[in-house]
């Protein structure tokens, strides 16, 4: 797991086209209060819910996002809830031309560090990578493509986690000489999938093979600004390595024409306008914790939805456009732009738990 938290590190050196600020605040139900909402027989772990402000400094303007979001932490605690805030700085990566090109949904991974943790308060630094990325369309054509009429809830559970499995393997599997240096797209982007395999979710992250090589390719990347149109072609030589179809059982048929679906739906949902951010998190939680288990790396899977509030002068203040737009902030009244965010956002993350059986 090490090589996989300092891998996606790396990532943050990528060039970037914009830089701002952003503020939000959030609560988070660790454990068996997390257990409560999702299906996970697991009592560890959370679940958070967010709601922010990003400014951007674009050439013309400096737009003010408001974003809202849910998303799945590792914990080292059994039952609890933190609540707090984070802010920082942000960067936009791709292709990302007019303010309206950062609209829309996001799928983050991230990891922090917690620099301070004495009684109920934390102090942590974050870092998060945010690929544009419509999450209901994903849901909509995976479920579309590997799911049948008539389903029982265990019959298409278990569908969707051969398929994934057999993509993860694949992963491990695969040669960059054969499919080219975009392989570790595709480990990052089946990372989400991983908590679908319950207790063996490590097991599959291992089996990707997450190493030294792959933390030294990222450090020569530059820009995403193609990142669609690669995994395009990453897919297209994927279905003619011979490794791809290595499956033993009788489902095999079924396993690749649903990673078939699999990466059409990522190519359908896959955006050209990213993001990355390095923040401080703030926070206050009641906690009972195990010791055994505690730590002070943890990893994190996000979706947010951005809307624009609205649009500041040329070389506005971003820090200041942002905290202005937090302290301003009425769940009751918002722009036209803002009002359903916190709606789509958690209904697709919703229905993305659903599909993985979490």
């Amino acid at each position: 797991m090490k090589h996989l938290f300092l891998a996606l590190l790396f990532i943050f050196n990528s060039a970037y086209a914009y830089d701002g600020h952003s503020i939000a605040g959030s609560v988070t139900l660790n454990g068996l209060l997390k257990s409560s909402i999702t299906k996970t027989p697991i009592p560890l772990g959370g679940v958070s819910s967010f709601y922010g402000y990003e400014a951007l400094n674009f050439p013309n303007s400096t737009p003010v996002y408001c974003y809202g979001g849910m998303g799945l932490s590792s914990s080292d605690s059994l039952i609890g809830i933190n609540f707090g805030g984070s802010g920082g700085k942000v960067f936009t990566t791709g292709s990302c031309k007019k303010p309206e090109d950062y609209k829309g949904g996001f799928l983050s991974l991230g990891l922090s560090y917690d620099m301070k943790n004495k009684g109920s308060k934390s102090i942590s630094a974050l870092a998060s990578f945010s690929l544009g990325f419509d999450l209901g369309l994903f849901n909509q054509e995976f479920s579309d493509g590997v799911l049948r009429p008539g389903d029982s809830k265990k019959i298409a559970k278990k569908r969707i986690r051969q398929v994934i499995w057999h993509m993860m393997k694949y992963a491990g599997r695969a040669n960059q000489k054969t499919i080219g240096k975009n392989l570790l797209w595709l480990k990052v982007l089946l990372l989400p999938m991983s908590p679908a395999l319950g207790v063996n979710w490590e097991d599959a992250v291992t089996e990707m093979k997450f190493v030294n090589q792959d933390i030294q390719d990222l450090k020569k990347w530059t820009v995403l600004k193609d990142l669609k149109t690669n995994l395009s072609h990453l897919f297209h030589d994927i279905q003619k390595d011979p490794k791809f179809y290595k499956c033993e059982g009788l489902d095999c048929e079924d396993i690749f024409v649903g990673s078939y679906k699999f990466m059409d739906a990522i190519v359908a949902a896959m955006g050209e306008c990213h993001g990355y951010s390095v923040e401080v998190s703030a926070t206050n939680s009641i906690n009972f914790s195990l010791p055994l288990l505690s730590t002070k790396l943890h990893y994190s899977f996000n979706y947010s939805y951005y809307g624009i509030k609205k649009e500041e002068t040329k070389d506005a203040d971003s820090k200041w456009a942002a905290l202005k737009a937090f302290g301003a902030h009425r769940f009751s009244k918002k722009s036209k732009s803002c009002e359903k965010i916190e709606e789509v956002a958690a209904g697709s993350f919703a229905d993305f738990l659903i599909l993985l059986g979490i």
